[in-house]
């Protein structure tokens, strides 16, 4: 059943390093992720003031 597989599990080092550009992935992720929220906040408080004039 797996056979022929087992080169998927058996990498080369050249294949199990790290991206160069993984701690900027993680930073934007975090910071997009942090941004959500007062974006959220805003857009309600907008949806908000928008509904009470109709």
């Amino acid at each position: 059943m797996y056979q022929g597989i087992s080169t998927h599990w058996h990498k080369t080092p050249a294949q199990t390093q790290r991206s160069p550009n993984e701690a900027t992935y993680v930073f934007f992720g975090i910071f997009l992720a942090c941004l959500t929220v007062p974006a959220a906040i805003i857009l309600w408080a907008i949806a908000q003031s928008v509904m009470t004039h109709f």
